[in-house]
């Protein structure tokens, strides 16, 4: 009875209760805990195999092999969501979040049952599983918690919030790396996810959707502008997500320099992500895609060149100021454009994005057969900031995700 005598009081005092029952404002809780877990982790996870005793070759093979494996782990996933149901999926994503940091939490004592090789299929699985079903679930729970006409202030909010929350956390992840141990970041952040997903165990549910999955729409050969602005996006987010990260790691930035550098570009992405998303909620996005594009394209290529603490600040939070405006824009756009046919849709992004991550991946494997570890880590970043730099010359509105 107690319980419901605080939820009570709440709801007369302080409107929690309504708040928390809205599908939206629970998403939003959900994945900002979510991100703060990833956050003090995941850009780390490269380094710790690394140090683990991998190599950078290796490295590169496994995230190659999970952006091949993810794609349709996620047309199968689909299939099947309405079955298993949305909320459900999103919560056992997280469990399997949780999974995936115990994976790495015991790695010396599964590689000393199984080996090295077996050890990066497992986490590589289970990190696909998870990545798969949170994407799909996560797109199908905001499209319909959401209307059209605020698709870019909401996605903004759900972008930007989150981030803002979880400001500090490659900071505090870094820290309790350097301080303690990389097992000790692992529970940390399984313990945020556990919280994480308790949220949605109370969410509304979510309708049943229209899934009749159809090749010709997720190839999409008529809208190839909106198919290359996807290639784009998944060529531009492997670079700076996983060569950004290995190239400080090989110019032996610290641990804790990191966490300061995604300190300040974390709060510019939340800050002007929230900005640009109202904006293209009024005025449309074709000038914002174009500005991003830019300068986030003119980020890349200056950040791999910086040789100082305070250059590489100063560009990576450029990167973040600009990443913000295309990246949320075209989210925005996407989930416009989705609401008519969201499995085609989702289907047709994944593949996109997932081609362009392939090639940052494949090109840098090719790149380090004949150069070093950093100038082939360079060559990516600079190739990826040029091609998305070209990308702002051509945006057109589209009609789809661009207007």
């Amino acid at each position: 009875m107690d319980k419901y005598h605080h939820e009570m009081q709440i709801d007369k005092h302080l409107h929690l209760a309504r708040f928390l029952k809205d599908k939206y404002n629970d998403l939003l809780i959900a994945d900002t805990l979510r991100l703060f877990a990833l956050s003090m982790i995941s850009l780390f996870v490269p380094i710790f195999l690394l140090k683990t005793g991998f190599s950078i070759m290796n490295i590169a093979f496994f995230e190659l092999g999970m952006f091949v494996f993810t794609v349709p782990f996620q047309y199968l996933i689909l299939l099947r969501i309405n079955k298993w149901k949305v909320e459900r999926a999103l919560i056992v994503s997280y469990f399997v979040n949780i999974l995936f940091y115990i994976s790495l939490f015991y790695t010396n004592t599964i590689i000393d049952l199984v080996g090295s090789i077996p050890f990066l299929f497992l986490i590589g699985f289970v990190n696909v599983l998870a990545v798969g079903l949170y994407w799909t679930a996560h797109h199908i729970y905001f499209v319909s918690s959401i209307e059209r006409k605020d698709a870019g202030s909401k996605t903004a909010i759900l972008s930007g919030v989150p981030v803002l929350v979880a400001i500090a956390s490659p900071f505090i992840g870094s820290i309790l790396i350097t301080n303690f141990s990389f097992k000790i970041s692992f529970l940390v952040s399984a313990i945020f996810l556990l919280i994480a997903s308790i949220v949605l165990f109370f969410s509304g549910k979510i309708k049943t959707i229209k899934v009749d999955l159809d090749m010709e729409k997720i190839i999409d050969k008529k809208n190839m502008n909106k198919n290359l602005l996807f290639t784009i996006q998944g060529l531009g987010s492997a670079s700076t997500g996983l060569v950004w990260p290995l190239l400080l790691f090989f110019l032996s930035v610290k641990l804790l320099s990191m966490g300061v550098l995604y300190l300040f570009s974390n709060l510019a992405y939340a800050v002007i992500g929230y900005w640009g998303g109202k904006r293209a909620d009024k005025n449309g996005s074709h000038k914002i895609v174009k500005i991003g594009a830019a300068g986030h394209g003119i980020s890349m290529i200056f950040r791999a060149f910086a040789t100082s603490i305070i250059a590489l600040t100063t560009f990576q939070t450029m990167g973040g100021i600009f990443g913000g405006l295309i990246h949320i824009s075209l989210d925005a756009g996407f989930f416009r454009w989705s609401r008519e046919d969201i499995a085609n849709s989702i289907m047709n992004r994944e593949l996109y994005m997932h081609i362009g991550r392939f090639f940052s991946l494949a090109l840098l494997l090719v790149l380090l057969l004949k150069f070093t570890i950093i100038q082939s880590l360079i060559s990516v970043l600079v190739i990826s900031g040029l091609l998305t730099f070209i990308l702002s010359l051509f945006v057109s509105r589209d009609g789809k995700i661009v207007d």
